[in-house]
Parts: C-alpha cells; sequence; structure tokens
C-alpha cells in the first residue's frame, strides 16, 4: 500500500501550500485556482500595478503544479494556460524524479 503522505494530492497540497507562503513572504498577494479563460491557474502570485493607488493586482508569476502522471497533452495545457494568463513569469512544477517525470521535463524545456 502507498504511503498516504506521498500521494500525488498529498504532494500537490504541499506545493501549492509552500509555493503560496513563499509568495506572501515577497511580498506579493496570492491567489489560488486563479480563473482564466477557459481553466485555471494553480497558484498566482499578484503585484499592484501602481503603489499606493486603488487599483487592481497583476498577475505577475504563474503556477501549474503537477504532481500525478501526466502526459504530454497536459503539459501543452498547462502551458497554454500560463501564455493565457499574461503573468511575466510561468512556472510549470513537475514533481517527482523518475523517468516519465524527467522526460516531461525536457518536454517542456523545448516548447517553451
Amino acid at each position: 500500500m502507498a504511503d498516504p503522505d506521498k500521494s500525488a494530492a498529498a504532494i500537490n497540497r504541499w506545493l501549492t501550500t509552500t509555493i503560496s507562503q513563499m509568495g506572501e513572504r515577497l511580498g506579493f498577494a496570492v491567489d489560488n485556482e486563479y480563473a482564466i479563460t477557459g481553466g485555471r491557474l494553480d497558484v498566482v502570485w499578484k503585484s499592484e500595478l501602481f503603489h499606493g493607488f486603488n487599483v487592481d493586482y497583476v498577475p505577475v508569476v504563474g503556477f501549474e503544479i503537477e504532481s500525478s502522471s501526466r502526459t504530454r497533452k497536459h503539459i501543452k495545457g498547462d502551458l497554454l494556460n500560463l501564455l493565457d494568463a499574461g503573468v511575466s513569469v510561468g512556472v510549470l512544477v513537475i514533481a517527482g524524479d523518475g523517468p516519465r517525470e524527467r522526460s516531461l521535463r525536457r518536454f517542456a524545456k523545448k516548447n517553451c
């Protein structure tokens, strides 16, 4: 039986929490499940457009987290979500270090 602390869902929750806390420590406003047209990003760090003015926050850094067995098609969707969000920096987090994860990382690097 698999260790419940090592499940994909537990890893995803840990990564989401850690990335969110890092953004807050850096002074960003953080949104989890940030809505975009046709989807969502797992975590977005946002910043005020003009400090001190009453304006909305803009997405600056977006994160897509993959912690379970995914295919290249899922990775393409993640990359498109990051592009659609209009973030300055898009980060694709692929948890794990097996052959499949290394192959997906190589694929993502070639297609970014």
